[in-house]
């Protein structure tokens, strides 16, 4: 996906929605819509009008795929659109908004008394005596800080360790590839956005929940908490 396309189509569009009124209502085609509606001060018409040419190949910014895209106002969803083979049930990758949800779902434990920032991070395989990265915090991996040798070159033929760990050899178990990483800096000295500590932090959280080593009884177990504390509440 050319980012900064994107980044300007989406600026423009964003301007458009904001200076179309609502006028009087006209028939919208709905049928790739599974939600389409006027809103106080924005027709349907204007909304359609930004969203297709994201969808459909050649009307549009040179942007790549798109797969789904919800447009919320005032709480409500006002249009929701989706690619051909997609579905408002299908499952997408989050990539880095993962990153903000770990960081919620690890203060909600942080307050429940699950887990502490200051404290070692709870890693089995870091626990061997003379391990130096036993030095590191669950707060260092909050902040991307652990030190532990991740690479993120998104480069075609790059050396990738995200690529590695969610593709490759890494990713029938994501937080042990990662913790299996030696330490490269000292905890705590240096930021680097590393895919590899969210994947650690997730595995740390679901311990928290279960005693589980099979896969379904974990994702069961954070599924739960998730529903109960996140989902949930947000409706």
């Amino acid at each position: 996906m050319k980012i900064k396309s994107l980044s300007r189509w989406l600026c423009v569009t964003a301007a458009s929605l904001m200076l179309a009124g609502a006028g009087a209502s006209q028939d919208v085609p709905a049928s790739r819509y599974a939600v389409l509606k006027d809103s106080a001060g924005l027709s349907a018409l204007a909304l359609r009008d930004a969203i297709d040419p994201l969808f459909d190949p050649g009307e549009g910014p040179d942007v790549g795929e798109t797969r789904a895209l919800i447009v919320m106002r005032g709480g409500e969803i006002v249009a929701e659109r989706y690619g051909d083979g997609f579905s408002p049930e299908s499952r997408f990758l989050s990539w880095s908004i993962a990153r903000t949800v770990t960081g919620l779902i690890a203060g909600m434990m942080v307050s429940d008394g699950l887990l502490a920032l200051d404290d070692p991070a709870p890693v089995s395989a870091w626990r061997q005596t003379g391990d130096p990265r036993a030095a590191i915090t669950l707060r260092q991996l909050l902040q991307m800080s652990s030190g532990l040798q991740h690479r993120e070159d998104w480069q075609p033929g790059a050396s990738s360790d995200t690529l590695a760990m969610l593709t490759g050899e890494g990713a029938a178990d994501q937080a042990a590839f990662a913790a299996a990483k030696p330490l490269v800096q000292s905890p705590g000295e240096t930021f680097a956005p590393s895919a590899g500590s969210s994947m650690i932090l997730a595995g740390i959280m679901t311990d928290r929940l279960t005693g589980s080593s099979d896969p379904a009884a974990r994702r069961a177990a954070m599924a739960r908490f998730l529903a109960a504390r996140f989902a949930g509440p947000l409706g």
